[in-house]
């Protein structure tokens, strides 16, 4: 008893969408006041998004306690692609709004006992 055993874990998930399709609202509120189709429905797509996420851990036992070390990295490659586009048409018509959030690191603990 007393020594410390460990055990090591990977994880990782991959996600591949596509972006939202593009809608056209007419009117500076941002509600339709006439509704038409200057783009079909379904013909037209933004980017397509790959993002990786990695998790590493490691599990460190002591007598009956446990504990879980681990590292996440979301966005592994740090893809920028844009996920929200302006949907009303006028000069600023399918223009990014938002993109995929940046790189981000996370150091976890995790003691059970």
């Amino acid at each position: 008893r007393g020594v410390l055993r460990s055990r090591a874990s990977v994880g990782s998930s991959r996600s591949r969408r596509r972006s939202a399709r593009f809608v056209v609202f007419l009117g500076s509120s941002g509600l339709p006041i006439e509704f038409f189709n200057i783009v079909q429905p379904g013909a037209k797509y933004g980017d397509r998004l790959s993002q990786v996420d990695l998790r590493i851990g490691k599990n460190l036992r002591h007598g009956r306690a446990i504990t879980l070390i681990s590292l996440d990295v979301f966005n592994l490659f740090n893809s920028n692609t844009p996920d929200v586009y302006q949907p009303s048409y006028g000069t600023t018509y399918l223009n990014p709004l938002s993109i995929t959030v940046a790189r981000l690191f996370k150091i976890s603990a995790q003691f059970d006992f």
